[in-house]
């Protein structure tokens, strides 16, 4: 959603501007995934153990997008896409 910087700057709070929400879009990317698991099945619950390894190549995304409401710039923090993930699920 982006931000009305004009009308943020005089009310002294984040004021967005809806007549253009969903306008601007960021780049495409690809991504990778390499998922590693193993479950386990028994009689009452089954057990799930995975690691997820994500890549996001080619791309650094917008990590933190906001409004200094004193100023009106807008700051954009970026970070590269790499994502390491493990998840234990149990299920009755």
């Amino acid at each position: 959603m982006p931000y009305d910087q004009e009308e943020t700057v005089k009310q002294g709070e984040v004021v967005y501007d809806w007549e253009r929400a969903y306008e601007e879009k960021y780049d495409d990317y690809f991504r990778s995934s390499l998922r590693f698991g193993m479950r386990r099945n028994t009689k009452k619950f089954s057990t799930e153990f995975v690691f997820d390894l994500q890549y996001r190549s080619n791309y650094t995304y917008v990590y933190l997008y906001r409004i200094d409401v004193t100023t009106g710039e807008i700051v954009k923090n970026y970070k590269m896409g790499f994502y390491p993930n493990s998840t234990i699920r149990i299920q009755f």
